[in-house]
């Protein structure tokens, strides 16, 4: 009899082990495509939150895809003090076709995956992102130059609002630069320049200097020409790894200075 009513409970428990794993499964999966700080909109919610109150930046993509530089884009946003809201629209084109109708009414098709529009604070009129998708300083780039700043790797919010100035008149380029080796000097004097770190920051407030200096002597050419360079070298895989992550600091130090 015992041995009986112990076959009975494995058949039993067989089934519900089966249905706990599946659920594990399911809360597992949607746990890894899940974004902290992203707000998934649809086609009922979209235009309520996509309203021109805040600049949104809308991520459209297949159904449970995930995408590592909105992770990293995310912890940006919530370091930082913006408004900016992140968001993302996930298409299926099978069964209930979720959102196609959403994709297909700003032009996106599935081929142009993952797909990213910027909606500035007072516009519902979508600028579509063409750049390199793979790395969040290309998108903080793109976004800073379209009136969002998010501190890129190196910059300094004091001397990007310096470089800002800067760039808006010829006629005050020597005023700016005084003004602001007036303020590299006040934010040097702060730095622990015995450690690594302090000495990296002081050469990168240094940098927005020597940019300022060189774009009086050559002109705006200079900004353009430099951002060449070094994305050039930023990519270029024979260069070691520190010395490529220090070419990309100074790209987004410059950078501040074309984004006007």
């Amino acid at each position: 009899g015992l041995p009986d009513q112990s076959r009975t409970h494995k058949k039993m428990a067989s089934p519900l082990i089966g249905v706990l794993s599946l659920l594990l499964a399911l809360s597992t999966l949607t746990a890894a495509y899940d974004t902290s700080g992203v707000v998934s909109l649809d086609t009922r919610t979209f235009d309520k939150i996509v309203d021109g109150h805040y600049p949104v930046l809308v991520k459209v993509d297949k159904k449970w895809s995930t995408s590592t530089v909105y992770k990293e884009l995310s912890d940006k946003v919530a370091e930082s003090s913006t408004k900016l809201l992140l968001a993302e629209v996930a298409v299926s084109d099978y069964g209930e076709k979720d959102n196609e109708d959403l994709a297909k009414r700003f032009g996106i098709s599935k081929e142009d995956f993952p797909a990213f529009m910027f909606f500035a604070q007072g516009s519902t009129a979508p600028l579509k992102y063409d750049g390199n998708t793979k790395e969040a300083d290309d998108f903080i780039r793109w976004l800073k130059k379209n009136g969002v700043h998010l501190g890129l790797s190196g910059t300094v919010q004091r001397m990007d609002e310096l470089a800002a100035e800067f760039m808006k008149s010829e006629v005050t380029r020597a005023d700016v630069l005084s003004e602001a080796e007036k303020a590299a000097a006040e934010l040097t004097s702060k730095l622990a320049l015995e450690t690594d770190t302090g000495k990296a920051e002081k050469s990168n407030i240094d940098s927005y200097i020597r940019v300022m200096k060189n774009v009086i002597k050559e002109g705006v050419a200079f900004v353009d020409k430099e951002v060449k360079r070094l994305e050039k070298l930023k990519g270029d895989k024979a260069v070691k790894a520190d010395k490529r992550a220090m070419f990309a600091q100074r790209l987004n130090i410059v950078s501040s200075f074309s984004a006007q």
